[in-house]
């Protein structure tokens, strides 16, 4: 019906009028503030401003007109600008039916409240004529398995925009907004709805636009396509869509923040839900040159972002999509963020989104007035969030906005930072995030550097590289890398460092009060974060300059590969780098070849560390208990391959450890096992405070361990027990022990690995202990004694047997040396057993040089240990080959028994057991 014509809005009743007819709905708008500000509930938020609409006098109408509560018909219904403004009816129940003026569609006879376009019906509101308005009593638009769209609009060669509005009344608080949905089940139920807009401003409704229709037939492959147009104020969502694409694209040039809005939203800008497998579609959404949080529809060009003709709120996200994980289709470019609550962007599970271009200022700022300032004291969020990512990240300053996730900068947002994880699958190089120093109002954007929390952050079949200077901030996850690279190029002014989130001593963005980091302890405990894990038989990592604070494991690289960029020998080469604080070990490694050289492993804070000269250790590298909590280095070659024989055979260049230093571990200082057939290369590297022995080679093959010195380990300790040699080689084969005087002692460099000049003192027991096989072997008694000044040479390490010897050469006893064995023989083969007045006893028997009471071959009970060995700790005696040709005479005694002195004139083995504890020859 048609009513008189209005050149001007009614002025809005006051507050108290409003309240006494509307109380019910301003209660549930109020509710609502209260619901969606829960998450941010630190940070109270403006209420969205009320911005005015003017009902438009256009020559010609025969406007307002007043739409009843009926559903529209099947075909098409236009609305155009002769007919506007159109008065959507009340939705009151205590106003009864209404009357013709005035319908209202909520009657106590609960008939449905809202105006329908069902299914077969198209609404088109056409504003070739000229602007056409809608206001509402209270109802929104359902449109139930139909269609509604815009016609017409546009700005024409007079500059003259033809745009479509939709408001609330002035006497109501808000309006139900616009529902896209499917036909009822007495229509068509698969019927699904579409809404496509253009140049259209949406007012004051409780959410502008819900979609859950699941359409994708509009151009593109979308249900929702609003274009130039502006959204909010909204006291709920801006857009609300439900397992539907949906479009959003304003223009950019002088334009931008006149058409293409969404400002004063009391929760999330835009919301995204895809939670149904059947509802992927190629397409999910399409977000371009949209203004998020300041400026409003249609406004003067003059009215930039910031101003106080475009002041405005986003009371939570600006932008949250939620997807399946591996949800393709999605495009975020050109678009500007202001003032949003919490996140600018928070997204959970894209795949290879376009994310391009995007600026953000003054997001998650922890303010309580954005409005006037950024600075705040809530709780702080990320200019970006994106979870369960699966992208490519491009280098800044790519041209190319339609691919991959570039060229997003900020300022002021509480993280200048895009916190993400999930799966990289491309080559990328770190930006690490800053914050603007700059103290101007408004400083300049700049990149958006990354961080990584709630999940780990994988690089797949692509390279990670990390500058000189960069920081690497995570919380809880890791940094994997599957069949990818890393090249961390440090530098000794300035080394790249891998830290947790929680680290607030760095040159990055300090995390601290933000929901990544809501408290951060002084000093930080290990485990913040999993550490750097590689894994797959193309994985190498080359780290030069890094230091790795606080993680689990410091680096885990597991079947990794054989060699790097710049060795050919070793799958993982790390050099002058820091490790420390740790949970677990500081490297471990399985079935990789590692090179480790000039390396500190320890947490000594404000000291100079051990090592190269440009070495310090980190400032906030404070630690409490021991600063690697397990190995320093664990290296595992289980995996290896078998020859023809059964034999294992060489992963690479094995193991090699140069000039690194380890400062208290709670178990090794080094643990290398599985070593049969691997090189093993380990000189000149400091042990100290290890809580077992500070080195421990299992099953090594003629291994090279040239200068090590280790101090103070293997002690007793309440999380061990007994106390545990300098240095235990367990098992080893082919050992080539060249024994050297002097201290330091001069080791030579021959053609051939050997063990030579390991020194040691303080320790549980200060020696080697070893069983296996040797080359000619001369002896060097064990003695305990004090430790020098940690970083200096040590006396030299003498030698135990904690099981059966074969010596394939000469065995040198000199006079007066002591032979310790805690078990098995000592097989001379292929040499002589020279012996010039050795005492060769049971490691049992109790020495005050060398006091084993305590230790893991002999521990105490009850705190004490027996005064002499009884009948089952005797050792197994000698076995002399042919060309033991030395004679051999034992003494008796009540302590000894032995066979009598003979001559051996044959090359076969023969066997003279000393079932006594004490043999001396001469």
């Amino acid at each position: 019906m048609r009513v008189e014509r209005l050149s001007q809005r009614a002025a809005r009743s006051g507050p108290i009028a409003v309240v006494l007819r509307h109380g019910w709905k301003i209660g549930f708008a109020l509710l609502a503030v209260v619901l969606v500000m829960a998450r941010s509930a630190s940070e109270p938020r403006q209420s969205p401003v009320h911005i005015s609409s003017q009902r438009l006098g256009i020559a010609g109408s025969l406007g307002p007109t007043i739409v009843p509560c009926t559903p529209l018909s099947g075909g098409t219904t236009t609305w155009n600008a002769e007919g506007s403004p159109y008065i959507l009816p009340s939705n009151n129940p205590s106003l009864g039916a209404g009357d013709a003026a005035h319908p209202n569609c909520l009657t106590t006879g609960g008939t449905p409240d809202d105006l329908y376009v069902p299914v077969g019906a198209t609404l088109v509101i056409d504003a070739t004529d000229g602007p056409v308005q809608i206001f509402s009593h209270g109802t929104g638009i359902t449109v139930q398995g139909g269609q509604i769209q815009t016609a017409g609009t546009g700005v024409d060669a007079a500059n003259i925009a033809h745009t479509v509005t939709f408001d609330a009344e002035p006497d109501v608080a808000a309006w139900d907004g616009i529902k896209i949905t499917t036909g009822t089940p007495l229509t068509d139920p698969l019927a699904a709805g579409t809404g496509q807009f253009d140049y259209t401003s949406i007012q004051h409704a409780l959410t502008s636009i819900q979609i859950d229709s699941g359409a994708t037939s509009l151009s593109g492959g979308f249900g929702l396509i609003f274009t130039n147009g502006g959204i909010g104020p909204s006291y709920f969502d801006g857009i609300d869509s439900t397992n539907t694409p949906v479009q959003l694209v304003g223009q950019t040039g002088p334009g931008n923040g006149r058409f293409g809005t969404v400002n004063n939203i009391g929760s999330q800008g835009l919301k995204i839900t895809f939670n149904s497998l059947l509802a992927l579609p190629g397409r999910a959404l399409d977000v371009r040159n949209e203004v998020f949080g300041s400026s409003v529809a249609f406004a003067d060009t003059t009215c930039v972002p910031l101003q106080p003709c475009a002041a405005g709120t986003i009371g939570n996200d600006a932008i949250q999509a939620n997807f399946l994980t591996g949800q393709t289709g999605v495009v975020l470019s050109g678009n500007q963020f202001f003032r949003a609550g919490s996140y600018g962007v928070e997204m959970h599970g894209a795949s290879s989104p376009v994310i391009t271009s995007n600026g953000f200022t003054c997001n998650g700022s922890g303010s309580a007035t954005p409005v006037t300032t950024c600075t705040g004291t809530g709780l702080k969020y990320s200019a970006m969030y994106l979870d369960a990512l699966r992208a490519a990240l491009y280098p800044f300053d790519t041209a190319d906005n339609a691919v991959g996730v570039h060229d997003n900068r900020g300022q002021q947002n509480g993280l200048d930072a895009t916190v993400m994880n999930g799966t990289i699958t491309k080559d990328f190089t770190w930006v690490t995030p800053t914050t603007d120093s700059d103290s101007s109002p408004t400083p300049p954007v700049h990149k958006l550097g990354y961080m990584v929390a709630n999940g780990d952050l994988q690089i797949l079949n692509s390279k990670l590289t990390v500058n000189s200077n960069d920081v690497v901030k995570v919380a809880g996850g890791a940094i994997k890398l599957n069949n990818a690279t890393l090249w961390v190029l440090g530098s000794a002014p300035g080394r790249a460092t891998f830290t947790s989130l929680r680290d607030a001593n760095t040159t990055a963005v300090d995390a601290c009060g933000s929901v990544f980091a809501q408290n951060c302890p002084v000093p930080l405990p290990s485990n913040e974060w999993s550490g750097l894990s590689l894994a797959g038989a193309n994985t190498n990592a080359n780290i030069n300059y890094a230091n790795i604070l606080y993680a689990s494991t410091g680096l885990n690289v597991v079947n990794g590969a054989k060699q790097t960029l710049n060795s050919p020998s070793y799958g993982v080469v790390m050099t002058n780098s820091f490790i420390g604080r740790t949970l677990g070990d500081g490297v471990d490694a399985l079935n990789t070849p590692i090179l480790l050289a000039d390396n500190v492993f320890g947490c000594a804070a404000g000291v100079t560390c051990l090592g190269p000269a440009t070495l310090t250790c980190p400032p906030n590298a404070t630690c409490v208990g021991p600063a690697t909590g397990d190995r320093g280095v664990m290296a595992d070659f289980s995996g290896a391959p078998l020859d023809i024989h059964g034999a294992p055979t060489a992963i690479g260049g094995g193991l090699q450890l140069l000039r690194n230093t380890f400062l208290e571990t709670g178990s090794q200082g080094i643990l290398a096992v599985s070593l049969g057939g691997q090189k093993i290369d380990i000189e000149n590297n400091t042990v100290d405070q290890a809580g077992l022995s500070g080195i421990e080679l299992r099953d090594a093959q003629n291994p090279k361990l040239l200068m090590n010195n280790v101090t103070n380990s293997g002690l007793l300790s309440p999380s061990n027990p007994t106390r545990d040699p300098a240095i235990w080689l367990n098992n080893v084969s082919q050992a080539s022990f060249l024994s050297q005087a002097g201290q330091p002692p001069a080791c030579p460099t021959p053609l051939v690995p050997y063990i030579c000049g390991n020194g040691g003192g303080g320790n549980g027991l200060d020696a080697i202990g070893f069983h296996g096989s040797t080359t000619s072997l001369k002896w060097i008694s064990p003695t305990n004694r004090a430790a020098n000044a940690v970083g200096t040479a040590q006396p030299i390490l003498g030698y135990f047997l904690d099981d059966a010897l074969t010596v394939n050469g000469d065995l040198t006893l000199a006079g007066g040396d002591y032979v310790p064995v805690l078990r098995g023989n000592i097989t001379v083969a292929g040499g002589k057993l020279v012996d010039s007045g050795a005492t060769v006893t049971s490691l049992r028997q109790r020495v005050p040089a060398f006091p084993t009471c305590g230790s893991v071959f002999m521990p105490a009970v009850n705190g004490t240990c027996p005064d002499s060995p009884g009948p089952g700790d005797f050792w197994g005696g000698f076995n002399l080959g042919r060309c033991s040709s030395a004679p051999v005479r034992s003494s008796t005694s009540p302590e000894t028994r032995s066979t009598r002195s003979r001559r051996f004139p044959s090359c076969r083995v023969h066997s003279v057991t000393l079932v006594a504890t004490v043999s001396t020859r001469t």
